[in-house]
């Protein structure tokens, strides 16, 4: 007999040869004790419960590079993704805040991709943006969706421009990197009313 005792998904972080050390663990197997009890349904095999260390052998693979023309907007994902842009709105009132929504969705390594940089104007005030991971973990792959939520305050009216997002990532199929993009926004920004921003005191 068999079973599956554990199962573990990993993505190296560097090529080369990588060697996953042995595991160990302790079982509790009821085996036979070699005597016999006599009971309503004839003779019965006693068990008893022995304690057994188990150690697994340790595995090398071996992890190929990634080509080295890696264009600057790689985010260091690997697998097959979509991009998912979505705006708040387009026109707004100064020191009124906008959001700017990537969902990054598809298989492949969801954890380790880095946050797109996105272009705001200069004049527009920043926050970090915010990160809501939702996976689903397979017999052998990972995936689901990374929501991205950039949020800005523009300061001062007039007509700006949001350039496209470029999100780009290696897929293994093909052995060649791809590059998603957003669309170029125009945002028209009218004058506000003077004061805090929302939510500041």
């Amino acid at each position: 007999y068999t079973a599956d005792l554990r199962k573990t998904l990993l993505f190296p972080q560097r090529s080369g040869r990588i060697t996953i050390p042995s595991g160990s663990l302790e079982m509790v197997f009821s085996v036979p004790s070699g005597k016999k009890i006599s009971s309503f349904f004839g003779p019965q095999e006693v068990m008893v419960d022995v304690k057994k260390a188990l150690k697994t052998n340790p595995l090398e693979i071996a992890v190929k590079p990634l080509p080295e023309n890696k264009p600057e907007s790689y985010a260091n994902a690997v697998g097959n993704f979509t991009l998912k842009p979505l705006l708040s709105n387009t026109v707004t009132r100064a020191n009124e805040a906008i959001t700017l929504q990537l969902e990054i969705s598809g298989t492949g390594n969801l954890k380790l991709i880095r946050t797109p940089e996105v272009a705001f104007p200069d004049n527009f005030e920043r926050y970090d943006p915010t990160v809501d991971n939702i996976f689903n973990v397979t017999t052998n792959v990972l995936t689901g969706m990374r929501r991205i939520e950039y949020m800005v305050i523009p300061r001062y009216e007039g007509s700006y421009t949001l350039p496209p997002v470029e999100f780009t990532y290696f897929d293994p199929g093909s052995a060649t990197y791809k590059t998603l993009t957003t669309p170029e926004y125009r945002l028209n920004v009218e004058k506000g009313e003077s004061g805090s921003a929302p939510g500041t005191s």
